[in-house]
């Protein structure tokens, strides 16, 4: 049983959301080790859980101190009713994250600023049916000339935690640059952290650990199909999608639609018939929501929960990743060059 290889798949599928024609690979992150017998399994539940309340809050507004008089209380000035929230308030508190906190390169926009005022649409027969308009977000992502995507991947099990925190830059239809620490916890040790970057043009990839030099990767090294390296859309592996409401993220207003998904298909799809039946397969769960643009149908965030049954052990992975700076310039190197100068 390699749960390595679950991790990696799990990280390329969110990547893959926001930019169904692209393709990221993501290395191994920290060996895991093999997990013990005889926990009980807990099985994930598909939930929209926002990390932030995008809420109007008064502002305080200091008056200057004159000299030598004593500095007069602060006067609130109420946010107008009309102004959409763009940005986290400065004075909400940072959601918790799951012990242990992340170290290194923290990613802390990949959650993004969700009203959690969520409230039923209308009338949805006007929207169509939930499936096809993912189906048509995806396409539309197709067309878009670039994108970055923050996520938070954490996975738990009774003597682990990891938590993957990444960035990555996209220019369709296949160019990625990807900057990833990884921080896990061994029962009550201490936080092992490591760090990387990968680059995908075309079909050539290369791995730079952190301090080192880029090595040139190929398809074998991470046991995936010749699909895997190709274009993958996340429908083509949802079984069941629904209108959840509509809200706002970061002032624009979006759809929530959420999903279940078939974790076997997608894993046989990737890495092929012959290793997807070697993994436990038969009890994985996995669903999410996506939060797609009213006005541009692109998708703005998504949390993706899926769960197994590893020789008695349950396994989470939930994942929270938000999308933007689409069609902006974004950065991805080519470390070609780096190594001809060597």
């Amino acid at each position: 049983m390699n749960m390595k290889k679950i991790v990696i798949v799990f990280v390329l599928l969110f990547v893959l959301i926001g930019c169904q024609s692209a393709t990221a690979v993501t290395p191994e992150p920290t060996t895991i080790a093999e997990v013990p017998t005889n926990t009980a399994t807990s099985e994930p539940t598909a939930t929209l859980e926002p990390t932030a309340t995008a809420t109007a809050v008064p502002t305080a507004t200091n008056t200057p101190i004159p000299t030598e008089t004593p500095e007069p209380e602060p006067t609130n000035t109420p946010r107008p009713a009309n102004t959409p929230v763009k940005a986290k308030p400065t004075n909400t508190p940072k959601a918790e994250k799951p012990t242990p906190e992340p170290v290194g390169t923290a990613v802390s926009e990949a959650t993004a600023v969700v009203n959690d005022d969520v409230t039923p649409i209308a009338n949805t027969d006007e929207l169509g049916d939930a499936l096809e308009f993912i189906q048509d977000a995806e396409s539309n992502a197709q067309k878009q000339d670039s994108m970055t995507m923050r996520q938070v991947v954490t996975t738990d099990a009774s003597i682990l935690q990891q938590i993957m925190e990444q960035t990555c830059n996209v220019i369709m239809p296949d160019q990625v640059y990807c900057q990833t620490t990884t921080t896990v916890v061994y029962g009550n040790g201490d936080p092992i952290t490591n760090g990387n970057e990968v680059v995908q043009i075309g079909d050539q990839l290369w791995l730079r650990e952190e301090g080192g030099e880029w090595v040139e990767l190929s398809q074998d090294d991470l046991g995936l199909t010749d699909e895997a390296m190709g274009q993958i859309k996340l429908s083509q592996f949802m079984t069941d999608a629904s209108w959840a409401g509509e809200t706002t993220i970061d002032g624009r207003p979006v759809y929530a639609l959420d999903f279940e998904m078939d974790v076997a298909t997608y894993f046989t799809y990737l890495m092929g018939a012959e290793v997807g039946d070697t993994l436990p397969l038969d009890t994985a769960l996995g669903g999410g929501t996506l939060w797609i643009g009213q006005d541009d149908m692109l998708v703005r965030k998504a949390t993706i929960q899926m769960g197994f049954e590893i020789e008695g052990e349950a396994l989470t992975v939930t994942t929270q990743a938000a999308y933007g700076d689409y069609n902006e310039p974004v950065d991805i190197p080519d470390p070609r060059e780096e190594l001809d100068d060597k």
